[in-house]
């Protein structure tokens, strides 16, 4: 009673408004039962399109593989969460990740650490797929740029850092002013470990009103981090496929 209250009122607030009428049937738990048919068509469909892409996915890499896993609690646990962010993703390659990522969990036992696996699933769930290659194109840079003992990290990084943000604009379209923000928001995955960018030794005097101030010696800071991939993130990208463009920089 209380929900078709709720409903009816809603009705009544917007009733010149069709686009948010139909939003209003689309609320779960009952709220938009009244939805349109058609509507209610082309949603199951979209859900029917993401779990055959997951399961597609699956198919070749679960084929043979033992069902007694399947009576774990644990198992159905992962199974579930999986199955819940792949009917959330927009994108098929970002749905065949989940698939990669729920099947090499499978054959690693990994549900074991079912934290560790909520806490992949999470972050794979939180990143677009376009930040996800933002990652990928850097691992390709830390291939061909590894640390060296006779080279600080810091240098090694420098050494690429400008090349592998022009790969990124290039690559996936983003403009170049914006690059270093997309790679900022990155870094809430905890796949990156931040290093600070350094420049010239600072000048040994400065003229200040016109007078020479002696300066002490030193790094200036520029204010913008670098970053490094970390061993959490290649864990992660132990358990799923992303295509490489290694070739391409």
């Amino acid at each position: 009673m209380i929900v078709l209250v709720m409903v009816k009122n809603l009705f009544n607030r917007y009733e010149g408004n069709k686009t948010v009428r139909t939003l209003i049937h689309l609320i779960p738990g009952g709220v938009g039962s009244a939805i349109d048919a058609n509507l209610d068509l082309r949603i199951k469909e979209l859900k029917e399109k993401k779990l055959r892409t997951f399961f597609d996915q699956l198919h070749d890499q679960l084929s043979e593989f033992p069902l007694d896993f399947i009576d774990s609690d644990d198992f159905l646990h992962c199974y579930f969460i999986t199955v819940r962010s792949v009917l959330s993703a927009r994108r098929e390659e970002k749905i065949k990740l989940f698939a990669d990522l729920f099947s090499s969990a499978i054959f690693k036992d990994f549900f074991k650490e079912v934290d560790e696996y909520e806490e992949m699933i999470s972050v794979l769930d939180d990143l677009s797929y376009r930040e996800i290659m933002v990652l990928n194109i850097l691992s390709t840079f830390e291939k061909k740029h590894p640390f060296k003992p006779e080279k600080s990290k810091i240098n090694v990084i420098e050494s690429y850092w400008d090349r592998f943000k022009t790969a990124v604009e290039t690559t996936l379209n983003i403009n170049k002013e914006d690059v270093s923000s997309v790679i900022m928001r990155i870094t809430r995955s905890g796949f990156l470990t931040p290093y600070m960018a350094e420049s010239n030794p600072a000048p040994e005097t400065k003229m200040v009103f016109g007078k020479p101030i002696k300066m002490s010696g030193g790094i200036i800071n520029t204010g913008e981090p670098i970053y490094r991939l970390n061993s959490f993130y290649y864990k992660f990208r132990g358990l799923v496929r992303v295509e490489s463009e290694e070739d391409s920089y």
